[in-house]
């Protein structure tokens, strides 16, 4: 219908009904407070939008938009029907979280417990690292072991670059290293896991493997690569990359160590169970090429390599399939080496 006086209906929201509707009504119920309950006006809408004063018919109209929850009844004529809300049906809880909060609250009331207390030593799984943690600043080395650490950023922590877009995880990362003038023994790899803090898959299973020479035409050939370190349901250093640069990370399984002579490389893979499990490091202009040179000190380099597995696979696809054939990434963590 048209405008009734100087009102119209609103012709710029949807689903136009429900919004002229409940505009009727606040207009009726000013209405009725500013001028006569018999105002020919609020008479004529009410009569032309069928408005009744009653709830039930109100909600009639309110709920005739289609898709609202409501039962179907006919009108006493028996000729048309209508859906309307008799209640309404809201679930105030549906997760039923509520319930289970309400419950612990009683539960830590009746030991005479507060809240917090209760959820962190009854309630709360232990999400503290489950492997030995290392801060490459404040480490007291074996003896005669050194250490070359690659941190998730490259450049100076204090730097106003953003830091965040370099840094990335996946299921784990292929890596040479390569000694340079003298040979060498690598003994240990330690790294962090990007997975989210509140991610409720907090642990997962962790290889680590190694191959002679360089990586290139090997990622999917698992004969050429031999097993150092295995572990389940590891629980890693998680990264922070707000951090300062002197970040925690944890001990991989290295069971074996790898002779490195001098003058060769050797190709290394850290795989994972978990789609952020390794934390890796991208170039600051884009992509590294595999092979490239990430890291390094005077006795051993770091070279960048491709990803396992590819994009939607499962872990189980190591060795059969690779994220990228173009675009490497920088391993991210500390390898422990000892010369002779």
């Amino acid at each position: 219908g048209g405008g009734v006086g100087d009102w119209k209906i609103s012709k710029n929201k949807a689903p136009g009904i429900v919004n002229a509707a409940s505009e009727i009504r606040a207009w009726m119920l000013r209405a009725q407070i500013e001028r006569d309950a018999n105002d020919p006006e609020m008479l004529a809408i009410a009569s032309e939008f069928e408005f009744a004063e009653e709830e039930e018919d109100l909600n009639a109209i309110v709920g005739s938009s289609g898709g609202a929850a409501g039962r179907s009844v006919k009108s006493a004529e028996g000729e048309s029907e209508s859906w309307f809300r008799k209640e309404k049906i809201l679930d105030k809880d549906p997760s039923g979280a509520i319930a289970r909060v309400e419950k612990l609250i009683d539960q830590a009331e009746a030991m005479n417990m507060t809240y917090i207390d209760y959820v962190q030593e009854y309630v709360k799984k232990p999400v503290v690292p489950n492997v030995q943690l290392i801060r490459p600043n404040a480490r007291t080395m074996p003896e005669g072991v050194l250490q070359l650490v690659s941190t998730p950023h490259a450049y100076p922590i204090n730097t106003l670059m953003p830091r965040v877009p370099f840094s990335t995880c996946w299921y784990g990362l292929f890596f040479e290293l390569e000694a340079l003038h003298r040979d060498l023994e690598i003994v240990g790899l330690h790294c962090q896991t990007g997975m989210y803090w509140r991610d409720t898959r907090d642990v997962m299973n962790v290889s680590v493997y190694t191959c002679e020479g360089e990586i290139s035409g090997k990622e999917a050939s698992i004969q050429d690569w031999q097993q150092v370190g295995t572990q389940e349901d590891v629980r890693m250093a998680r990264v922070n990359f707000t951090m300062n640069s002197n970040p925690t990370y944890g001990t991989l399984p290295f069971e074996t160590p790898v002779i490195l002579k001098a003058g060769t490389t050797r190709g290394f893979l850290i795989h994972t169970s978990h789609d952020r499990g390794v934390v890796l490091r991208a170039k600051e202009q884009g992509s590294w090429e595999a092979g490239e040179i990430t890291d390094g000190d005077d006795d051993i380099n770091v070279r960048a390599g491709l990803l396992p597995c590819g994009r939607g696979d499962t872990p189980d696809k190591v060795f059969e399939a690779v994220y990228s054939e173009r675009d490497a990434a920088a391993f991210v963590g500390v390898v422990d080496y000892r010369l002779p």
